[in-house]
C-alpha cells in the first residue's frame, strides 16, 4: 500500500513535468552531468541537504560529497527514506526548519 502512494505521486509528478514535452527533463539531465559554473567551496549561502538513506536517484554519497564541499552546509540523513518518500513524509518539517533558519536573516535585512 505504501509503495503505491509513492508510485502514484511519482507518476503524477512525471506527467506534470512532461506535459509540455521532454525538453525540461532533458535540460535537468544535461545539468547533472555538466559543469555547474561555480565552485562549491565558494558557496556562501546557508545550505541544507535532507537525504534519504535508500535514495537511488540522488545517492547519500552524493549528498555527503556536496555537504562536505560547501562550507557550513548541513546534512540530515533519514533512515529508510527514498527520493520521493522523503519529500512526501518530511516536506512540512523541512520547510519549517528552513523558515526558522531564514526568518531571522530576513528580519535582520528588513530592519537594517
Amino acid at each position: 500500500m505504501r509503495q503505491s502512494v509513492y508510485a502514484r505521486a511519482f507518476s503524477a509528478m512525471l506527467r506534470g513535468a512532461l506535459q509540455q514535452g521532454p525538453s525540461g527533463l532533458q535540460q535537468d539531465v544535461a545539468l547533472m552531468v555538466s559543469p555547474w559554473g561555480f565552485v562549491l567551496a565558494e558557496v556562501a549561502a546557508p545550505t541544507f541537504f535532507w537525504q534519504g538513506d535508500v535514495d537511488t536517484d540522488v545517492t547519500p554519497e552524493m549528498a555527503r560529497f556536496l555537504a562536505g564541499a560547501i562550507p557550513g552546509a548541513q546534512l540530515r540523513i533519514f533512515a529508510g527514506e527514498g527520493h520521493l518518500s522523503l519529500a512526501v513524509k518530511h516536506a512540512p518539517t523541512a520547510l519549517q526548519a528552513l523558515a526558522c533558519e531564514v526568518s531571522p536573516r530576513l528580519q535582520k535585512d528588513v530592519h537594517s
